[in-house]
C-alpha cells in the first residue's frame, strides 16, 4: 500500500508503515443477532387456544370399539384391523402434537400403510413371547407366513413401536405422550422421528399389547434447511416457545430444538444452552455431554438437552438462551424463547366464556359468554348483517350457541322470534327503540 488511509473496496483501512510490512487494523466483528422464538407466528397462541385445540383432538367417545376386525398374535396370524373413527382419532390426536410443536399436521397414510403397521405390532407381540425383547428389527417366528413377516417388518424397522400400551380409543393419548416423553433417552427419538419437520402423513397399527406409529416423509428423513417443504421457521422447540400443558412433558424428559439449518446452526463443535428459571432466577447450564447437552443430526438436526431440575412445572416459567450459533452467512446468532407452563385444568378463555378441562380434554364451562346485545354475527358492530342472521335463526336455517341467543333475544323474553327481528330492525332504522 502506498497511500495512509487509504479506501479499499470503499471501507477505509488505517495503515501503519514500518521499514518493510504494513499492518491493518481488523475489521470490527459482526454483531450478534438473537432471534426470539416466542415471536414465530405458529407460538402466538393463547392458554384458551391449546385447551381448545386439545378438546378437539382427543377422542370424544374413550368407550366406542377401536377394533372393526380382531386379529391374532398366533398362527394362523392376522393383523387387528381399527376402526375408521379408531384411526380418524388417531391421526387427529398425532397432528394436535404437531400443531402444538408449530409444525404442519399428518395427512392419513395409505391403506397399505395402516395395514403394514398393524402386521408389525403383531409381529413385536409375537417376538416379545419368543425373545422378551421389544426389538425393532425382530426374527421371523418359524409359523409366520413370509409375506405377513416382510410387511410386519417393514414396519417396525422404520416405525416408532411400543409394549404394554394396550388398544383402546384412551391409549391413544398415553401412547402418543410416552413417544414425546422419551424418558431415560439423552436423544429422544421417538420424539424426533415424530417432529421431524418433513412428515407428511402418518399411520398406526396395535395388537392387544403393541403398538406401530409410522410416519412418512417426503424424500430423505434425514433432511435438512430450507428444502423441507414449509416448516421453516428458524426453530422448533419441545417443550415449546409459549404456553405450554404441563401434563405433555415429564420432569425426567430432555428439552429438544429443531433447527431448521439454513437459517440458524452451530457455529462450530461447542454451543451453550442456558434455561433459566424465571421465578428464582436459578440457570442451568449445558455445554457438554458431561452437563446434559447432546445433538442429533438424524431426523432433522436436533439439539437435546437435560431438563432443569424440577419435581414439578406447575407454574413455572422458563428462559431459554442458546449461544454460539451462526446464520447462512456464518453471522453470529443466538436465539432464545420462554416456556410458559400451565395445565389443561387450569381456567381458560374460549369464544368469550370460560372452561376448565379434565385430563383427558372434557370441558366444564365456568361462566357464559360476554355478548353484546343485537350483534347477532359477533363482529362487535351492531348492522343489517345482525337481522339477516337473526332471521336465519328464526326460519331454522342456523343453529344459535347461548352468545348468539342472547344477543337476539331483544324483548328478553328468553326466545328468539319476529318481535325481536322487528325491535332491532325499528333501532336500525333510528326509531324510538334502544337496546
Amino acid at each position: 500500500m502506498r497511500e495512509k488511509g487509504r479506501k479499499v473496496l470503499g471501507v477505509a483501512l488505517s495503515v501503519c508503515m514500518t521499514a518493510s510490512m504494513a499492518y491493518a487494523v481488523p475489521a470490527a466483528a459482526a454483531e450478534t443477532k438473537t432471534i426470539n422464538l416466542n415471536e414465530q407466528a405458529c407460538y402466538l397462541r393463547t392458554k384458551g387456544d391449546i385447551v381448545k385445540a386439545f378438546s378437539q383432538a382427543v377422542p370424544q367417545d374413550y368407550d366406542a370399539a377401536f377394533f372393526a376386525e380382531e386379529g391374532s398374535a398366533h398362527a394362523p396370524y392376522k393383523e387387528f384391523t381399527m376402526t375408521d373413527i379408531a384411526k380418524e382419532n388417531a391421526v387427529r390426536v398425532a397432528n394436535y402434537y404437531r400443531w402444538l410443536e408449530g409444525l404442519s399436521g399428518f395427512e392419513s397414510a395409505s391403506a397399505d400403510a395402516w395395514s403394514r403397521a398393524a402386521k408389525g405390532s403383531v409381529l413385536i407381540e409375537r417376538n416379545i413371547e419368543l425373545t422378551k425383547e421389544l426389538s425393532h428389527y425382530p426374527e421371523k417366528p418359524a409359523d409366520m407366513d413370509e409375506a405377513f413377516y416382510r410387511d410386519g417388518y417393514a414396519a417396525t424397522s422404520s416405525s416408532n413401536i411400543a409394549y404394554g400400551f394396550g388398544a383402546s380409543q384412551r391409549a391413544l393419548l398415553g401412547l402418543t405422550r410416552g413417544f414425546l416423553n422419551d424418558e431415560g433417552f439423552t436423544v429422544p427419538g421417538h420424539r424426533n422421528t415424530f417432529m421431524t419437520r418433513n412428515g407428511v402423513s402418518f399411520a398406526a397399527g396395535y395388537s392387544k399389547k403393541c403398538a406401530v406409529n409410522t410416519i412418512i416423509y417426503t424424500d430423505d428423513p434425514n433432511q435438512q434447511g430450507e428444502s423441507v417443504v414449509g416448516n421453516n421457521n428458524p426453530a422448533y422447540a419441545w417443550p415449546t416457545p409459549g404456553y405450554f400443558p404441563e401434563e405433555d412433558i415429564s420432569t425426567k424428559a430432555v428439552w429438544t430444538v429443531n433447527l431448521n439449518t439454513d437459517v440458524v446452526r452451530p457455529a462450530g463443535d461447542t454451543y451453550t444452552v442456558t434455561v433459566t428459571d424465571m421465578g428464582t432466577g436459578e440457570k442451568f447450564v449445558r455445554n457438554s455431554t458431561a452437563t446434559g447437552l447432546d445433538d442429533s443430526p438424524y431426523w432433522g438436526r436436533y439439539i437435546c438437552f437435560k431438563s432443569p431440575d424440577a419435581d414439578s412445572y406447575s407454574g413455572k416459567s422458563y428462559k431459554v438462551e442458546v449461544s454460539d450459533m451462526v446464520d447462512a452467512a456464518r453471522n453470529p446468532v443466538n436465539f432464545e424463547y420462554t416456556v410458559n407452563f400451565f395445565s389443561y385444568e387450569d381456567e381458560v378463555e374460549i369464544d368469550g366464556a370460560t372452561y376448565t378441562s379434565d385430563a383427558y380434554g372434557r370441558l366444564t364451562r365456568t361462566s357464559a359468554p360476554a355478548y353484546l346485545l343485537g350483534d347477532v354475527t359477533g363482529d362487535g358492530k351492531v348492522d343489517v348483517q345482525d337481522v339477516t342472521a337473526m332471521q336465519r335463526i328464526i326460519a331454522e336455517m342456523n343453529v344459535p350457541d347461548e352468545r348468539t341467543i342472547k344477543a337476539a333475544d331483544i324483548d328478553k323474553d328468553g326466545t328468539v322470534s319476529v318481535s325481536d327481528a322487528t325491535l332491532l330492525q325499528r333501532y336500525l332504522a333510528e326509531f324510538t327503540v334502544e337496546l
